[in-house]
């Protein structure tokens, strides 16, 4: 599966949220996002921003409600039109707060909102599962996985290989200070490949990832003992290339244990080595 150069815009992606586009754009949009995971890591950033502004005003401007029943009345009957029809963010920063009584409350509220979208926009994706999980785990804004438009027969007729290619040292430098890493010790570190190579990973950046050998449960030994079984099961046909590469790229360590079947590392795989460690 190839990633597409080019991605869909803010824009596009907005209007996708709030279901403006024609017919034939949400189609390609859909489309370009089942092959993307970079544009559906933006996807999902926007969404769950529109849901929170959501809650937000919901449960942060109903207190400042006043008492008076006739307002009251009518803007909680705005607020339950707007709920039960699912307005967009920008419809409802549109929306005029006519009554002088609650004005104030509603501008303050706008504040706050436009403080939060800015602050998820410049934050990026939340973390995945497999970080909370493990704050070692690749961060998607950082490695959301690239794979080549290689086939199972092209991967599985290559034979595995003990090692994947080496990264040059410039290109390694840049993913460990892109995670935070300045100083790496020598083999504490795997510069591993989030789809590995013979599962049709490619090396460009965004594929790659500082791993540790033994500071977390879920270090690069098992990563790599994944890797190895979904080649093998990959090949037997038992499991389908793409399934294989989306299950390692969404969450490698929801991966091990679907297909190994355990809630923890199998000590098997303690010392598991495929790949080299950084030097």
């Amino acid at each position: 599966m190839r990633f597409p150069n080019v991605h869909v815009s803010e824009q596009e992606l907005l209007l996708a949220a709030e279901g403006e586009l024609s017919r034939r754009k949400i189609v390609k949009v859909r489309a370009h996002l089942a092959a993307c995971w970079t544009c559906r890591a933006r996807m999902r950033q926007i969404e769950a921003t529109i849901v929170d502004f959501v809650e937000t005003h919901q449960s942060s401007l109903d207190p400042t409600l006043p008492a008076a029943g006739g307002p009251r009345r009518v803007f909680r009957a705005r607020l339950a039109e707007l709920a039960a029809s699912k307005p967009s963010w920008r419809q409802w920063f549109a929306l005029r707060l006519t009554n002088r009584d609650f004005a104030s409350a509603g501008l303050a509220l706008t504040t706050v909102l436009v403080i939060v979208l800015l602050l998820r926009v410049a934050s990026g994706p939340g973390p995945s599962v497999a970080q909370r999980a493990n704050p070692d785990a690749p961060d998607p804004r950082l490695t959301p996985g690239m794979t080549q438009p290689l086939t199972r027969a092209d991967l599985c007729s290559a034979g595995n290989q003990d090692s994947a290619p080496a990264v040059p040292r410039a290109v390694a430098l840049k993913v460990f200070e892109a995670y935070g890493v300045s100083d790496p010790r020598p083999r504490a570190y795997e510069l591993d490949y989030l789809i590995a190579p013979e599962l049709g990973g490619t090396n460009d950046i965004r594929n790659l990832w500082p791993q540790p050998y033994r500071t977390v449960s879920w270090d690069a030994h098992a990563k790599d003992a994944l890797e190895d079984r979904l080649y093998e099961l990959v090949c037997q046909g038992d499991v389908d290339l793409a399934t294989a590469q989306r299950d390692v790229a969404t969450d490698w360590i929801a991966a091990y244990k679907k297909y190994f079947h355990t809630d923890q590392p199998l000590a098997m795989h303690a010392a598991f080595l495929k790949d080299q460690p950084w030097e």
